[in-house]
């Protein structure tokens, strides 16, 4: 779809399709692949939709995002019982774990250096906060309170765009768009609506 509105469909893959990311380059798109609970792939395809490839059979594998060079594939998965965050070459090879974190949520992202951004926390306690995560260092909280999610890193790596509660804590549509230097500071909301603003991704 353009920024007009105008959309087209691509390909002609079955399965159900969501999460779709372009990478990188332009060229491809992540995507997670569902035929049933126990068949759930991350595929990837050509950006006009052909050339279908599935990467990873993980149970539950969804949500992929790229990394910034386009080399590697960052996702959630239940494999081993509970939502972990994983990263996987572009091919779909050398799968590692890179999380031990407890009720991971939603999508995640990944910044141009290197780190990564998800939350976790429980939907019905209203606790869910922001993290950053240095590959192979110790995952940081950053946010207190509200009840947050969907982190989006800004281009430069410096900031964070996410939607939080915090505002209208726990109201059905209380949700807002906030961002963030990465450290948690200089914090600001910039949207005020009378319904939930959620999932932002920051453009290139």
């Amino acid at each position: 779809m353009d920024l007009k509105g105008n959309m087209r469909l691509i390909g002609n893959i079955s399965g159900e399709l969501y999460a779709p990311m372009i990478s990188p380059d332009g060229t491809k798109i992540v995507f997670t692949r569902h035929f049933s609970e126990s068949e759930q792939y991350i595929s990837t395809c050509e950006r006009d939709g052909s050339s279908v490839q599935n990467l990873t059979v993980y149970y539950d594998a969804k949500d992929p995002v790229w990394s910034p060079d386009g080399t590697k594939i960052l996702f959630t998965s239940l494999h081993g019982g509970t939502p972990q965050l994983f990263i996987m070459n572009a091919d779909g090879t050398t799968i590692q774990k890179i999380s031990e974190l407890t009720g991971i949520r939603g999508r995640t992202d990944w910044s141009i250096h290197l780190a990564v951004a998800t939350y976790a926390g429980e939907k019905e306690e209203h606790n869910r906060e922001i993290i950053l995560l240095e590959l192979g260092g110790e995952p940081i909280v950053i946010t207190e309170g509200g009840d947050n999610l969907s982190p989006t890193f800004s281009p430069d790596g410096h900031w964070l765009a996410f939607m939080s509660y915090r505002d209208n804590f726990w109201q059905a549509d209380g949700c807002e768009l906030y961002v963030m230097r990465i450290d948690g500071r200089e914090l600001r909301r910039i949207t005020t609506n009378d319904y939930c603003d959620f999932q932002p991704r920051w453009g290139p």
